[in-house]
């Protein structure tokens, strides 16, 4: 797998599975807009730790 696009897209599809499965746990869906704002954070450090080249011009 070395697409880094499609790992960004299961990791982020696990996240709000996640969220997802917590809102229906404690029937509150309404849970998930206090998530997105966290979400981008998952995918931007993610990214910055699964690439080769990590530096102070990738952040």
């Amino acid at each position: 797998m070395d697409n880094a696009y499609l790992k960004v897209a299961i990791v982020i599809f696990i996240y709000f599975n996640i969220v997802f499965i917590l809102g229906q746990i404690l029937k509150n869906n309404s849970i998930v807009d206090s998530f997105w704002g966290p979400g981008f954070l998952v995918v931007a450090l993610f990214t910055f730790f699964t690439t080769k080249y990590m530096g102070l011009r990738t952040i």
